[in-house]
């Protein structure tokens, strides 16, 4: 059914008919009331909360299904199974989630709302913004990376020369570098580049390396069906025919209708959150 939009046990559930007997019942009769009575678990916690904010917190929230013999994710719509403590938790946490510059309707809205719930992703500095149309630093990206992996992990300075170890990011690149996921520019600088801005085919590789992913065994189908691929350096091209295969980089639109890799472009903070989501929801992070 590709309408259905979340998951929920449904398989004999223990329920009681009029009489007050106990039975066991499947199917989506038994899983629909479960779901109906999170929803109403987050009205209950968030009455000033609408639709679309729940339904935003359950998908953000929901735990990804992963059935390599039978997976109808396909057919299925599913975003993974509903999880209750958590999307009362996310929804409770609306007004620390919202920026003022992301609104609901937008293509970025729930992946923005993932990262954040997921806690990988914050708003930039005290402005309340989320900026999504802003450029993805090295700072910004090794810090998604922290979030993600390092389980509050704290590394040593990493001893580049434009590294703060006061900075907000400084952390999170000294434990990036320990790692060998980014290890700044091999100009012979010895330099990391904080502040500098990825690009896509960057950001490609960096989930490659981060994923320990088998990149040299991606199908190329996906990426070979995309315009612009001649502009793809030649070192990154083992990791954007990967990042395409998996689903975690699939082209922007153009303004002549047309779809496009641009691999040279650079990545912006949606599309950042856009990419961890996919990557987190197909479990590959």
């Amino acid at each position: 059914n590709e309408s259905k939009d979340i998951s929920a046990p449904g398989a004999s559930i223990t329920s009681t008919n009029v009489s007050g007997r106990y039975y066991r019942a499947s199917g989506t009769s038994s899983a629909a009331p479960i779901v109906s009575s999170i929803f109403a678990l987050m009205f209950a916690a968030v009455p000033s909360a609408t639709v679309d904010d729940a339904c935003n917190a359950v998908y953000a929230t929901a735990t990804p299904i992963s059935d390599a013999e039978n997976d109808r994710t396909d057919i299925s719509g599913s975003r993974g199974a509903i999880d209750a403590s958590a999307a009362v938790e996310a929804l409770e946490g609306l007004g620390r989630t919202a920026f003022s510059d992301v609104h609901p309707g937008e293509w970025f809205y729930n992946a923005v709302y993932f990262a954040k719930a997921h806690g990988i992703m914050n708003g930039v500095g005290d402005t309340g913004e989320f900026q999504p149309s802003a450029p993805t630093t090295r700072a910004q990206a090794a810090t998604v990376l922290y979030n993600v992996y390092s389980k509050g992990e704290v590394a040593s300075s990493c001893n580049k020369p434009d590294v703060d170890q006061s900075e907000w990011y400084a952390n999170a690149v000294n434990w990036c570098v320990a790692h060998g996921i980014m290890t700044g520019y091999d100009d012979g600088s010895n330099t990391f580049g904080p502040n500098d801005s990825l690009t896509r085919e960057q950001m490609c590789k960096v989930l490659a390396i981060a994923t320990k992913a088998d990149y040299a065994s991606a199908d190329p189908a996906k990426y070979n069906a995309l315009l612009g691929t001649e502009e793809t350096d030649e070192w990154a091209r083992p990791f954007v025919v990967w990042a395409v295969d998996e689903g975690l980089v699939n082209g922007i639109d153009n303004h002549d209708g047309t779809h496009a890799l641009d691999p040279l472009g650079l990545v912006y903070r949606c599309q950042t959150a856009q990419i961890f989501a996919n990557a987190i929801n197909a479990g590959i992070m």
